[in-house]
């Protein structure tokens, strides 16, 4: 009889962790560029209120900020994008809409 580990490693089943009932669909969030979500964020009244560096200041009349790099050729990761649209304040469908 051979003496087993006593660190097993378990399979990971999503079902078993997170029954169906608890699932929430996530809509993705296309790969936009810094120059996309600025124009996006101006449709939806938010103006640029300064530039440093590659960097854009912009707010909202009712006081939300944020910043958005635009650096050339590169795309916005989810994360950040996901900060974004967190400190406007926007849905990811509202968001998708003014695209």
């Amino acid at each position: 009889m051979t003496k087993r580990n006593s660190l097993t490693l378990w399979a990971f089943n999503a079902s078993t962790w997170f029954p169906e009932q608890h699932r929430v669909a996530m809509s993705k969030l296309p790969a936009l560029t810094g120059k996309e979500v600025v124009a996006a964020l101006e449709k939806a009244g938010f103006t640029t209120i300064r530039i440093r560096s590659s960097h854009h200041f912009m707010r909202h009349a009712d006081g939300r900020t944020t910043l958005v790099p635009v650096h050339a050729g590169e795309t916005i990761g989810p994360g950040l994008l996901s900060k974004i649209l967190r400190d406007c304040e926007l849905t990811r469908d509202a968001f998708v809409a003014l695209l």
